[in-house]
C-alpha cells in the first residue's frame, strides 16, 4: 500500500499537471468558463467570412488552455449558399501526453451538439470539450453570433454578489419623514418589494378646520415608495354637524415619490385624524 503527501514539505518538485487540475477544477466550483482578466477575455471579431476568437484563457474541468495574442480564426466559404450552423468549442485530449485545440463544427439542421466527452478527473486519458461560440454563416456572411462560453467569476465576487441580493431581499424598516407641526404614529417595513405599514396623522394643516387638499402631510423614506400611484379610501376622524357622525371616509393618495396627500373627503366635514393602513409593492432596490 502507498499513500502519497501531494504537496509534501519539499524543495523537489512533486505536484503533477493532474493534481493542479484537480485543484484548479474544485477552486472553481466544478465551472467552465474563461478567466475574467486574462488577455481580450475571449472576445470574437467578424471580418467578411474571417471569425476570430481573441486572447484569454479556457478552463476546461481545471485544465487550462490559453490562447495568445494573435487569437484563433476559422475562415467560412463564400461560395457554400446553404445555410450553416456553426459551434466553435474547445478540446483538451489527455491521452499521447495531452493536447488542446479549438475547432469547428457544423450542421446544415440546426446548431450541432458537441459532445461534453469525459471526466477528465476519473479519466486520466480521457478527451473533453466546452462550446465557445455559436453562429450561422451562408456564402461568406457571419451572424447570429452567440458567446455560449461564461466568465468565471473570483469566489469574492459570487460571494458578494449574493450577499448583496440577500441584503437587497432582506427585512428592513423605513421612516415616515414630516413636518414639526404635524404628529405621526406609523410603522413603516419591507421584506422584498414589498411594503407595509400604517401612519396615524393629525396636527399641521388638518388642525385648521378647512380640508387640505392636495397638501403634502408627509413623505415615506426612500425605498419604501409605492411602484404605482396609490389612492385609499381611508377613515379619517374630526368635527362634524350636531347630529351627525364625526368620522368620515377621506381619499388619500400614496404617490411614487412616497408623498401622502388628501385629495378628497367624501363626507362632509372638516377632517382632523387619518387612520392610515396600506400595502403595497415597490420598485427592486437597485
Amino acid at each position: 500500500m502507498s499513500v502519497r503527501l501531494i504537496r509534501e514539505n519539499s524543495d523537489t518538485p512533486n505536484i503533477t499537471n493532474r493534481d493542479d487540475a484537480r485543484m484548479i477544477r474544485y477552486a472553481y466550483g466544478g465551472q467552465n468558463g474563461f478567466v475574467k482578466g486574462r488577455g481580450a477575455e475571449l472576445s470574437h471579431n467578424v471580418n467578411g467570412n474571417v471569425f476570430t476568437i481573441n486572447s484569454g484563457v479556457i478552463n476546461l474541468q481545471g485544465w487550462e488552455v490559453e490562447i495568445d495574442s494573435n487569437g484563433w480564426s476559422t475562415t467560412l466559404s463564400a461560395s457554400d449558399a446553404a445555410r450553416k450552423y456553426c459551434a466553435v468549442y474547445c478540446e483538451v485530449n489527455l491521452s499521447l501526453g495531452g493536447s488542446a485545440k479549438i475547432d469547428l463544427m457544423t450542421s446544415t439542421e440546426g446548431y450541432p451538439g458537441v459532445p461534453a466527452g469525459d471526466d477528465l478527473t476519473a479519466n486520466s486519458n480521457g478527451t473533453a470539450r466546452v462550446v465557445l461560440y455559436r453562429f450561422i454563416a451562408q456564402s461568406g456572411n457571419i451572424s447570429d453570433v452567440n458567446k455560449i462560453v461564461s466568465e468565471i467569476s473570483y469566489i469574492k465576487t459570487e460571494l458578494e454578489i449574493i450577499n448583496d441580493r440577500l441584503n437587497k431581499l432582506g427585512f428592513k424598516e423605513g421612516v415616515i419623514d414630516h413636518s414639526t407641526d404635524i404628529n405621526v404614529d406609523y410603522s413603516l417595513k419591507r421584506q422584498g418589494n414589498y411594503v407595509i405599514g400604517y401612519a396615524t396623522i393629525s396636527g399641521g394643516a388638518l388642525s385648521s378646520f378647512i380640508l387640505p387638499k392636495n397638501v403634502v402631510l408627509a413623505t415615506l423614506s426612500e425605498y419604501f415608495h409605492p411602484k404605482q400611484k396609490m389612492e385609499l379610501n381611508v377613515l379619517g376622524a374630526g368635527f362634524a354637524p350636531i347630529g351627525t357622525t364625526p368620522y368620515y371616509r377621506t381619499q388619500v393618495e400614496i404617490n411614487t415619490s412616497g408623498e401622502i396627500l388628501i385629495t378628497d373627503v367624501v363626507n362632509n366635514g372638516s377632517v382632523q385624524v387619518i387612520f392610515l393602513y396600506f400595502g403595497f409593492e415597490a420598485e427592486p432596490i437597485n
